[in-house]
């Protein structure tokens, strides 16, 4: 297990992911649904045709989506569970369960444009049909980068991190994706940096808007990248502060312990650093600060309470990448 989790940018509770989706689908109904009707009644003169295949497709649509949203749910199990910028693990929903709509609603509503000027000779509806299309395009952009991202995110957790990386940087990189998804691709390629021990491509890589969760996710780990790299210590103090003072503090907290403890050590000496490091010491504690404190227990001379600390995961990170890194460490 990585010391430090990739997160994904956007937290949405499972019951309101679930209607989002169920939403989506019976609105795309109501959109193909009103495009046949206005056709039928363009061409037929079938009187009201627009508002009962609206209603007739919305409620088809929406109860096949509830369909599609069980079989999605059922086999979302054979899928590695994903953490948010709050610290929470879930099975995001397939990215089909709102791309199947933004596909169905998007030709309607622009085949509405083309109907609705016929019908109506005015450009009035035209452009409100065609502000939706253009809203429908935007909403699709975001669930195709999404649904990158989580596809990205789970090769990760399997196990496939060259894979995953390759990827992780086209996102990175991409124009076309959302801003949070490009966000999240660099939060993940900051992450995996400072799990390689890599303090450069940390700071290269953490970057967030201010003001946003993963903000908070970005300042720490600039934070112990500056550490990392042997930058003074007061610009560490200072990301670190930055991540303590906003949005997504509470679920860095664990971390923003770890480098408090390494960042006391080489400003105060090792005294002031087991004196904070047995403070923040909670049953919640991240490997990194289980390892300084075991370090800083073994020179005090606590030699039991150093073996208590030296789990399978400590062993793990000081003898790996991130753990020949810091000197303190070794």
């Amino acid at each position: 297990m990585n010391e430090y989790e990739p997160p994904d940018t956007e937290h949405a509770p499972a019951a309101w992911s679930w209607a989002t989706a169920l939403l989506a689908w019976g609105m795309a109904g109501a959109t193909a649904g009103t495009a046949v009707g206005a056709t039928l009644q363009l061409m037929f003169g079938i009187a009201n045709a627009g508002a009962f295949w609206g209603l007739g497709g919305a409620a088809l649509v929406a109860m096949a989506g509830g369909v599609a949203l069980g079989v999605e749910r059922n086999h979302a199990g054979q899928r590695p569970e994903l953490t948010d910028v709050r610290g929470h693990r879930s099975r995001p929903l397939h990215g089909l369960m709102l791309g199947i709509p933004v596909l169905v609603a998007l030709p309607s509503l622009l085949w509405l444009v083309i109907v609705v000027t016929i019908g109506l000779r005015s450009w009035v509806p035209a452009l409100t049909f065609g502000m939706g299309a253009f809203a429908v395009a935007w909403a699709g952009q975001r669930v195709w980068s999404n649904h990158q991202l989580a596809r990205t995110l789970e090769a990760l957790e399997l196990g496939r991190t060259l894979e995953a990386k390759s990827a992780l940087e086209r996102l990175a990189t991409r124009g076309f994706v959302s801003r949070s998804v490009r966000t999240a691709a660099r939060l993940n390629l900051a992450m995996l940096a400072l799990n390689d021990g890599d303090g450069d491509a940390a700071v290269d890589w953490a970057d967030a808007r201010p003001g946003t969760g993963a903000f908070a996710w970005a300042a720490v780990a600039r934070s112990l990248g500056h550490l990392l790299r042997g930058d003074p210590v007061d610009e560490a103090e200072e990301w670190l502060t930055k991540a303590l003072n906003g949005p997504g503090a509470r679920a860095v907290q664990p971390e923003a312990d770890a480098i408090r403890v390494l960042l006391v050590w080489r400003r105060d000496g090792e005294a002031a650093a087991r004196a904070i490091g047995e403070e923040l010491h909670a049953p919640g504690a991240t490997t990194l600060h289980r390892a300084l404190l075991a370090v800083l227990r073994e020179r005090a001379g606590d030699e039991a309470g150093a073996r208590s600390l030296r789990t399978d995961e400590v062993e793990g990170l000081v003898y790996g990448a991130l753990g020949r890194a810091i000197p303190e460490l070794r």
